[in-house]
């Protein structure tokens, strides 16, 4: 908690939570007036914090939007509620319009990682049904994205795998391991408080959420029209949940092609912060 609040300090971040037709919603946001707003999605069984190093980086060039989505950080889990993708993404519209409502010239970049990438990917594509506006999307940035139809996410479908479910703070630390190949140093007595906070006390409730969200049938096999620029897709060669080989599957989901990262694991964002948000920086200055 020390870590994260320095953090969020050295970003200009501040918390909000607000409640908007009953629906919760908690987020860290800067004030860095007349500049595009980059909303940032993290993945499955993460929240809003894993963002603070990146946002370190981007905090002078953007309006910052982190929240924390469905049944993750400071929004309740609900055994009623689906957590499907697009559940989360239309959470995200709601959130989208209510900022818009506040500020109706706000343009956005949207980027995601793992789930947070597919439900960038869903946002895209109902950007329009929704009755958004075109413009106000900018492009999009896809961090080794969940979501494709591969042979890899068919294979875990029918065995039937949920690398989030555990039992024991010793297959969390391998499951660390699979996620980041260079991660930022922690204590060890403070992986076992993870372990045991954020996955063994959840078994039950991770079980449900990743059935509604892995549902292969909901994943991607045909391109998608991304809205405004070419999306930016990147991936860390040694990812250990989402396999490299998957960026193919991506870039003819996407159109574009990947930009492979090595000796970085699932979460480029939180391993090499400032080179991934140069490379959207670049992305954005072509």
């Amino acid at each position: 908690e020390t870590s994260n609040k320095i953090d969020t300090r050295l970003a200009k971040l501040v918390k909000t939570d607000v409640s908007i037709d009953s629906t919760q919603y908690v987020y860290l946001s800067n004030e860095c007036k007349d500049r595009p707003y980059l909303l940032l999605l993290h993945g499955f069984s993460a929240d809003k914090t894993i963002w603070l190093k990146f946002a370190k980086h981007a905090t002078k060039e953007f309006n910052l939007l982190i929240p924390d989505l469905l049944g993750h950080g400071e929004i309740a889990y609900n055994p009623a509620q689906s957590y499907s993708s697009l559940a989360q993404a239309n959470y995200m519209v709601g959130f989208i319009k209510y900022i818009l409502n506040k500020q109706p010239d706000a343009r956005f970049v949207i980027a995601g990682n793992s789930m947070g990438g597919m439900i960038t990917a869903q946002l895209n594509k109902q950007w329009l049904n929704e009755g958004l506006n075109e413009q106000q999307l900018l492009t999009s940035m896809l961090i080794d994205p969940a979501g494709a139809k591969s042979d890899f996410a068919k294979n875990m479908h029918a065995n039937q795998q949920n690398p989030f479910v555990h039992i024991k703070a010793e297959t969390v630390f391998e499951f660390y391991r699979l996620a980041m190949n260079k991660p930022p140093f922690m204590p060890k007595c403070v992986f076992y408080y993870i372990a045991h906070s954020n996955y063994l006390m959840k078994q039950k409730q991770y079980e449900h959420m990743f059935s509604d969200f892995f549902n292969i049938d909901e994943f991607f096999a045909t391109p998608i029209s991304f809205i405004g620029r070419a999306p930016l897709l990147i991936w860390g060669r040694k990812d250990g949940l989402l396999p490299a080989s998957d960026a193919a599957d991506w870039s003819a989901i996407s159109g574009v092609d990947p930009i492979i990262i090595e000796d970085i694991g699932h979460m480029p964002m939180l391993e090499c912060p400032g080179y991934s948000y140069d490379l959207l920086q670049k992305s954005l200055n072509k």
